[in-house]
């Protein structure tokens, strides 16, 4: 079921100045799924890309985008640039023994 796009600004000056300081449910529980990633990143425990894909679940789940917005980016040539760079350098990590546990 697709849901109604979200308006973001109030319909009329009335409304701009009662929801002024006002932070929507929506906007609170972005920020809290991010802070739990940074917190996650930081700790670098779980791993970076469990992290990620967990945000990946996490919004659509909350009901905050649709699945399809979630992973429109993939589609971006630059994300698949960054995951090759990640692919490359675990390559040469591994293979230089580069890093030793």
């Amino acid at each position: 079921m697709r849901q109604t796009p979200r308006s973001w600004a109030p319909a009329n000056a009335i409304g701009a100045a009662t929801h002024a300081g006002r932070m929507s449910l929506d906007l609170a529980l972005v920020l809290g799924l991010l802070a739990v990633a940074i917190a996650l990143f930081t700790r670098g425990s779980p791993r970076g890309d469990a992290v990620a894909f967990l945000a990946l679940v996490a919004l659509p789940l909350a009901g905050l985008v649709e699945v399809g917005e979630a992973i429109a980016g993939f589609g971006n040539p630059n994300i698949v640039l960054i995951a090759a760079l990640f692919v490359a350098g675990e390559g040469l990590v591994l293979a230089l023994g580069l890093f030793h546990r």
